[in-house]
């Protein structure tokens, strides 16, 4: 190798030096300088933006199904009945003791004027006189004794005889004795509680009356809770349970909408979903139409959910679980109507930063 050979290598070494130096300096000021967008992607479906559900509210069978998909129902229209067989048992044990007590109340109502009108039984009816009548009894009776006590004490008349008046006047004076008692009950206030016991009577068939009625009161509330009805003037979108089908309580029947404004209903990795906020802009597109030729649908993030929901399986790794994040986008405004149901590709675009800070997930 003669000396210009050598030389002639070590300008190309020089110049190969100076190449890689200015391209890693290049390389170290983009990553430090420019910046570029860092997005979350995510996949969904076309969802109505005010989709709400209704459920069940007991459990049984769907007894009818009124309305069906794509029909429009007014407010409080009805969407299921509900069996309601138990009720209508109930009702009519309802209605045939509440005949019973009403009977039953009627009668007392009548009783008890009776016992007003003439409280007092017959051997309880003027006492006064009766005891009058009694007491004059006794003093002639013991007159008539005292008479024979001299009769007999002279030899006139036979023991035979006094002791029969002695008889009656003890009779007399126990006639006077019972008497007096009638009267003691009636200062007592016999009338005014045989006509109280009376009417507590029919206040307690009345009470129990009252009491049925707010068991049918609830039993009429009960009826419409069984009637799921629309709350909104909506249009059906989904019915998840059809006529004679068993249900659960709590369980969703039906999926309705009540305006024509769209939303995304997205499903995103683990990665960076901590930097998905309320407020940051999507851009997303359809297979319904292509984005190239009638352009990129934009939304922006609603709802972020707090929690993840766990896949059974993930493909790559059967054994390990694979969370994915809920996020709600509500569309802005599309080159084409959505169709609901319709599966979406986004990115939400989470900030724009320096290259170094991206390739590192750097804040």
């Amino acid at each position: 190798m003669n000396l210009a050979s050598f030389r002639r290598r070590i300008r190309f070494v020089r110049r190969l030096l100076v190449v890689v130096l200015l391209f890693f300096f290049s390389v170290i000021v983009t990553m430090a300088f420019v910046k570029i967008d860092e997005r979350y992607y995510a996949s969904g479906v076309v969802r109505a933006d005010d989709e709400y559900s209704v459920y069940a509210t007991s459990a049984g069978f769907a007894k009818e199904q009124l309305a069906d998909e794509g029909d429009f129902v007014p407010p409080g229209a009805l969407l299921y009945r509900l069996d309601d067989w138990d009720l209508q048992r109930q009702q009519v044990a309802l209605q045939n003791e509440r005949r019973e007590l009403q009977a039953q109340l009627a009668y007392q109502d009548v009783h008890t004027e009776r016992v007003r009108d003439s409280a007092l039984p017959q051997w309880l009816l003027f006492p006064d006189i009766d005891l009058k009548h009694i007491n004059t009894l006794v003093e002639e009776r013991q007159g008539e004794v005292n008479m024979l006590e001299r009769l007999i004490a002279e030899g006139a008349i036979s023991k035979l005889e006094y002791d029969r008046a002695r008889l009656q006047l003890s009779q007399a004076e126990s006639d006077r004795e019972k008497s007096t008692k009638k009267q003691e009950m009636l200062t007592q206030g016999y009338i005014e509680r045989a006509v109280a016991e009376a009417q507590a009577q029919a206040d307690v068939l009345q009470a129990r009356l009252e009491s049925l009625g707010a068991q049918d009161q609830w039993l009429q509330r009960e009826f419409q809770r069984r009637e799921i009805r629309a709350p909104l003037p909506s249009t059906v979108t989904l019915a998840l349970v059809d006529a004679g089908e068993p249900v659960r309580e709590g369980q969703e029947l039906m999926k309705l909408y009540s305006s024509d404004e769209v939303a995304l209903e997205l499903w995103g990795p683990e990665r960076n979903i901590h930097r998905v906020q309320p407020g940051q802009k999507v851009k997303f597109e359809t297979d319904v139409f292509s984005a190239l030729r009638e352009g990129y649908c934009y939304g922006t993030v609603d709802i972020v959910a707090l929690d993840s929901n766990l896949d059974r399986y993930d493909n790559a790794t059967p054994m390990r679980p694979r969370a994915r994040y809920f996020v709600w986008v509500h569309v802005d405004n599309t080159p084409v109507p959505l169709k609901l149901g319709a599966t979406v590709r986004a990115e939400i675009a989470l900030r724009r930063e320096a290259v170094y800070k991206v390739l590192f997930n750097l804040d």
